[in-house]
């Protein structure tokens, strides 16, 4: 997410990079971790449940029937499997953000951290 010099919002549509993103992991720069609790183990296997197939409505409007199918959830599912299990998605965890257009006057869009959305899954097994 940038913005040109007018304070307008915009989104890159793919980035590319020669490798993957690093992520500080080294264990000097965070807290001491702890075990997912028994109802964040029931909403991530409700999570995985929800992961389907989907297209994109931009290519879609562009493609038609040859839009192609990218794999994921959606946000808004994901914050009411975590409400139902009375977990709070947008405060608690970081695989989970709204990002924020107040300049724009736009809502704004939910966002995913795939990688991280993993992990939270994968813990639960």
């Amino acid at each position: 997410l940038g913005s040109d010099r007018s304070g307008e919002f915009y989104r890159w549509q793919t980035l590319f990079a020669i490798s993957e993103t690093n992520i500080f992991s080294d264990m000097r720069l965070k807290t001491e971790k702890i075990s997912l609790q028994d109802r964040e183990k029931k909403a991530a296997i409700e999570i995985k449940e929800s992961i389907g197939l989907y297209k994109l409505l931009s290519s879609v409007d562009e493609k038609g029937d040859g839009a192609r199918y990218h794999v994921g959830v959606y946000a808004q599912e994901v914050i009411a499997i975590l409400e139902k299990y009375d977990l709070d998605p947008l405060n608690r965890y970081s695989f989970i953000g709204k990002d924020n257009h107040e300049k724009s006057g736009e809502d704004g869009y939910y966002n995913i951290r795939p990688a991280e959305l993993a992990s939270f899954l994968i813990a639960a097994l």
